[in-house]
């Protein structure tokens, strides 16, 4: 059975960093001596089973909200652990069912027999085996027992750190990604060394101190140990050995035709969101590029997407950089400025890109109204109704930059909206919303042109937009600008662009750059030309201003970076 846990544990940042503490000087002071290292072999290899069930079992509890349990101990067997039970243990303790985790690679209690089982107890979710493993005519049972004991010992062999690097070869356009594991030790007594990768067998005896795995994945993360073996046969650890490595971009530049990919990032998941794998947006394949990852914040019983969807756009430094740039249509660049807080720099470099809203800034369903004809800042401007970036919604027009001119404190409209749909003290989700940036509108442009692999469009998009969005003369009308059908304005699949839909046109999108006392608008609306006003345009209006023409985007989605998840 699944025994149901009610009161839920957690573990509070000082004892995190009192284990990490304990672990570290645990570590790094023990060495390997002939006449003590069967014990601590023996010692070593419990306590990393104790950790692995600790660990799984705490997977599966945050998974089920239940312990992977079949039944309760019996008094008896509880009074056996003795000294060996935590002071937070509560009283009732149960047998865990190791059938219900995952990748279990275990030495001891692999048989989860009668007379051989791991014990979990139900408030502290701490780990005990049962019938305990002996050691010089001493019995253990739980970590603590094992910890006690192997730093009370004294060592005279120096510990050493295993250190990885990445690299990578290319063949027909076709990359090879490596591994090369290693450690900075030479010493006359050792032997040969061995290495392992997940849960492949070790290497057999090599002579060298470093080897390289191959063919390997791109963002997948790998856990890779080395062990010395010395002339008496003893296997010494590194102190990080189990260490995990995350591939986290492609140390190569490929050339896919004609263009070259960059070495970017594997886009970020934030806390609450999914992935959503549409037009073989993939981004562990070499030319995931080529379409825009989406994510969205909730999805149906079958996997399917019915929340806010945003777009990842990327951004290497090389092919695409984050920064603002004058595409020669509208206000001058050396007009405009803007100050783009540090936390948003910050979190693109850290990541390597940012999130865009997938749609137009769209009205809410819970709105007591479907469609705005009037200035909608005094009651819907200060944020207790959120927007949406949802297919099908009406776009919100008829609303102010803000009641203020002030970036800081811009007072009701849609800057304040913008940042109330994921606020910065929401700590549902990793991520912050603002009004979009003139850097990040140039930023999404600059990577939906330096791409055109087997797609036609891109390399005048930016500068016309015909075709491309909804303007005049190509059926434009403010009917279809607000309409909800699944193929008009909002989501007419010749509008979108990397997964990114009605950038141009249909109407303006207000941004957080300044020109003068004015703010700036970007990507034309249903009533101007393509060629004209494109979606690299810059136009103007005032803050306090509202339009039929003008809604906001709240299209700008950064993974915090302070305090995240």
């Amino acid at each position: 059975m699944n025994k149901k846990i009610v009161n839920e544990k957690g573990i509070t940042l000082s004892v995190l960093v009192l284990t990490v503490v304990v672990m570290a000087l645990l570590i790094t002071t023990i060495g390997i001596s002939v006449s003590s290292y069967g014990d601590v072999k023996t010692l070593k290899t419990f306590y990393n089973d104790l950790q692995i069930v600790r660990e799984k079992t705490d997977v599966y509890y945050e998974k089920n909200k239940e312990l992977p349990v079949s039944e309760e101990i019996t008094f008896d067997m509880v009074t056996l652990l003795g000294d060996s039970r935590n002071e937070n243990d509560g009283e009732v303790y149960y047998k865990l069912d190791l059938s219900l985790l995952d990748d279990m690679n275990l030495t001891y209690g692999i048989n989860n027999t009668s007379n051989n089982y791991y014990i979990v107890n139900e408030e502290s979710h701490n780990i005990y085996y049962y019938p305990g493993i002996t050691v010089s005519g001493e019995t253990y049972y739980g970590i603590s027992d094992v910890s006690q004991d192997v730093t009370g010992v004294s060592f005279n062999v120096p510990s050493y750190e295993l250190k990885t690097e990445v690299t990578a070869t290319v063949t027909d356009d076709v990359p090879n990604i490596q591994l090369k594991v290693y450690a900075d030790i030479n010493n006359a007594n050792i032997a040969h060394y061995k290495f392992k990768i997940d849960n492949e067998p070790w290497t057999e005896a090599q002579t060298q101190n470093s080897y390289t795995f191959d063919n390997l994945n791109q963002y997948e993360t790998y856990t890779v140990s080395m062990v010395i073996v010395d002339r008496n046969g003893n296997e010494i650890y590194a102190t990080n050995n189990g260490l995990k490595v995350t591939i986290q971009k492609l140390p190569i530049n490929l050339t896919i035709d004609g263009k070259t990919t960059g070495t970017y990032n594997n886009p970020l998941i934030p806390a609450g969101f999914y992935a959503v794998d549409e037009n073989n947006a993939v981004w562990k394949s070499s030319d995931g590029y080529k379409n825009g990852l989406v994510i969205t914040d909730e999805i149906d019983e079958n996997g399917n997407s019915i929340g806010n969807e945003f777009v990842w756009v990327p951004v290497d430094g090389e092919i695409v950089k984050f920064e603002r740039h004058d595409f020669g249509k509208g206000l001058a660049l050396s007009s405009c400025s803007e100050t783009v807080p540090t936390e948003i720099t910050t979190s693109v470099t850290k990541n390597g890109g940012f999130y865009i809203a997938r749609y137009e800034a769209g009205i809410s369903e819970d709105m007591p109204q479907q469609k705005l004809t009037s200035n909608s800042t005094t009651t819907y401007g200060n944020g207790t109704y959120k927007p949406v970036s949802k297919k099908g919604a009406y776009v919100w027009n008829y609303i102010q930059w803000g009641t203020s001119n002030n970036d800081s404190t811009p007072g009701n409209g849609m800057v304040t909206i913008a940042r109330s749909m994921y606020p910065s003290n929401d700590k549902n989700y990793g991520v912050t919303s603002t009004l979009i940036y003139g850097v990040q509108w140039d930023t999404a442009l600059k990577f939906i042109g330096a791409y055109d692999v087997g797609e036609t469009g891109y390399d005048t998009y930016a500068t016309d937009s015909t075709g491309m969005g909804n303007f005049n003369g190509t059926s434009g009308s403010d009917d279809i600008a607000n309409s909800t059908e699944p193929d008009v304005c909002g989501a007419r699949e010749g509008f979108r662009q990397k997964n990114i839909y009605d950038l141009a046109g249909n109407v303006f999108e207000r941004t957080m750059e300044k020109y003068s006392s004015y703010r700036v608008s970007r990507g034309g609306h249903y009533g101007s030309l393509a060629k004209e006003r494109p979606v690299a345009y810059r136009d103007h209006g005032p803050a306090d201003k509202s339009s039929v023409y003008v809604r906001f985007p709240s299209r700008s989605l950064y993974k915090r970076t302070l305090n995240n998840k």
